[in-house]
């Protein structure tokens, strides 16, 4: 079959190259089908919507520059996505390029659970202390699906925990009662969204009793 592509223009993909994201991807829910492609410097590759040549991914293994990497995948992700085990997953971290496209401060989504919790909890309750002693209180926010490092949220010595869209924040805060949960409103909605479906979701949340309401993650100025 033939594919418009953000990086080649049109050229030829074969069946194998396919993937089906049934939900789609955060951000991107409308465009379910994609191919994954061989970029021109490795160990990098593409992962390209065949709806939206515009959409298009870059993408790398996080076991290549983090072997000890754990994947926690609950059963009904794997139901979605037809795994029996998280052993059966073909793993990539999709790499955030910033807007200035320098290279050397590209990143990728790798964080763990161990070294979220080694890591990044020690160090944010660091922060979050001397903050509180200035007399400010501290909001932290988590991007993505945070599924793995769920069960470590209640550790974090903020005084509040802001998500992402993705999460579910009803079923947080009754697993956590005394957290103070802040969003998480789409900013994909918020910026592509009609009026409506913002006041809707916002409702939503309002009826599970969320603290704060507010934005997912950042909205850009320009």
């Amino acid at each position: 079959m033939k594919v418009v592509t953000k990086a080649y223009g049109t050229i030829d993909v074969s069946e194998k190259q396919k993937i089906l994201f049934p939900s789609g991807l955060f951000g991107f829910e409308s465009l379910k089908d994609y191919v994954m492609l061989d970029a021109e410097q490795q160990p990098f590759f593409w992962l390209q919507s065949t709806e939206s040549a515009a959409v298009a991914f870059i993408m790398i293994s996080p076991f290549l520059w983090r072997p000890d990497y754990e994947l926690n995948l609950v059963d009904e992700e794997l139901s979605d996505i037809g795994l029996s085990s998280p052993e059966a997953a073909l793993v990539f971290s999709i790499v955030t390029i910033p807007p200035d496209g320098e290279p050397m401060t590209a990143t990728g989504e790798i964080l763990g659970p161990k070294m979220f919790e080694e890591y990044a909890v020690t160090y944010i309750n660091r922060l979050a202390e001397s903050v509180n002693k200035s007399g400010a209180p501290v909001i932290v926010h988590i991007c993505g699906n945070m599924n793995a490092v769920r069960h470590l949220i209640p550790d974090i010595r903020s005084q509040a925990i802001s998500t992402d869209a993705m999460v579910n924040l009803r079923s947080l805060k009754e697993d956590y009662p005394g957290l103070v949960t802040m969003g998480n409103v789409s900013t994909y909605l918020l910026e592509f969204g009609n009026p409506q479906t913002v006041s809707a979701q916002t409702a939503s949340l309002v009826r599970t009793r969320i603290d704060k309401i507010s934005p997912a993650c950042g909205l850009r100025t320009s």
